[in-house]
């Protein structure tokens, strides 16, 4: 499946890394424009695992493929993974699953600027607009360092009126890891089926979000 509004072509090509070989500005102009700065490979994660307040409870499946926008995603059709745990905002037991409809899946990390960037515009687009009817959206909270800015995920989603499901991945970030996820913010496409449908890196704009949404249930047999 393939969508018309292309959601790999529509995320700006800005995120934060996240993988144990990269490093990201978290200040400065590097981190401004985006940048991602790529070093030798270290035997220390980046950034560091910390204790979770809300670990995840299961993760079910086989594990994505870690996504490369430079090659046709060969997770596209495979079952998506299943977890859950509780939610940030509200504590209630949350699962990130399809359930009898489509869903969109949101990855984002309280230190990235660019996830801080989306996060607070789509809350702000959300004052006057709303996403399409028909489709979930649930979000994990990952790669969480209490040493870095912005400590901790609950306060801040808390503070930017944040009313989605989302729940906090584990100390070793499996959650991000079984999904694929390369850096945030990120996307996972899911088919009501439960396969995925699309991957996309990087910043979405509200409207452009939507519009993938609209998509995505549309292609629903």
């Amino acid at each position: 499946m393939r969508f018309a509004g292309a959601v790999i072509g529509l995320g700006l090509l800005v995120a934060c890394g996240a993988s144990e070989s990269t490093t990201v500005a978290a200040d400065g102009e590097a981190a401004a424009q985006g940048a991602v700065v790529t070093t030798a490979a270290s035997s220390d994660p980046v950034p560091a695992t910390v204790p979770t307040a809300n670990p995840i409870t299961s993760m079910i499946g086989r594990a994505l493929a870690v996504y490369d926008a430079s090659q046709a995603d060969g997770s596209v059709g495979a079952k998506a993974p299943v977890a859950s745990g509780l939610d940030l905002i509200t504590g209630n037991e949350v699962e990130i699953a399809v359930d009898g409809r489509p869903m969109v899946i949101g990855f984002y990390a309280h230190w990235c600027p660019h996830c801080q960037a989306e996060v607070a515009a789509l809350t702000t687009w959300l004052e006057t607009q709303s996403l399409p009817t028909g489709i979930d959206f649930k979000a994990v909270s990952t790669f969480m360092d209490e040493d870095r800015d912005n400590f901790s995920p609950d306060k801040w989603l808390s503070r930017e009126g944040w009313e989605h499901p989302i729940i906090s991945d584990t100390d070793a970030f499996e959650v991000a890891e079984i999904f694929g996820v390369p850096s945030i913010p990120f996307y996972i496409f899911v088919n009501a089926d439960g396969t995925v449908a699309a991957r996309s890196g990087g910043n979405l704009e509200p409207a452009a979000l939507a519009a993938n949404m609209n998509e995505l249930l549309a292609a629903q047999p």
